[in-house]
């Protein structure tokens, strides 16, 4: 029971930082430098914490968030990273969630 509310807590955090990080870079619209420290610590935080929980879901979808929120601040190389990352993860998971309902069958 507590590993699964560890769990749960987890999930929670990671998802309040992506919500955090789009709140201060929706917010500032001038993209100052302050902000962008701000957005990356949570960003990379939520990214560390996503792949601590080895759920290629959540990878993937903070990794979208991560490639979004750097193409913003003009940072293509990462922000083709973490798209490229979330492309591969989810193209994965799909291939595999469509084997198993083949082998299943």
């Amino acid at each position: 029971m507590q590993a699964n509310a560890n769990s749960n807590s987890t999930y929670f955090q990671i998802r309040l930082n992506l919500f955090k990080a789009l709140v201060l870079n929706y917010r500032d619209i001038l993209r100052t430098a302050k902000s962008k420290t701000a957005v990356m610590k949570l960003m990379k935080q939520a990214m560390q914490e996503a792949n601590e929980t080895n759920d290629e879901y959540l990878i993937a979808y903070t990794s979208s968030v991560y490639s979004y929120i750097c193409g913003s601040y003009n940072e293509p190389d990462v922000s083709v990273m973490y798209a490229m990352l979330s492309a591969e993860l989810r193209s994965c998971s799909l291939w595999n969630t469509s084997s198993r309902k083949v082998n299943s069958a």
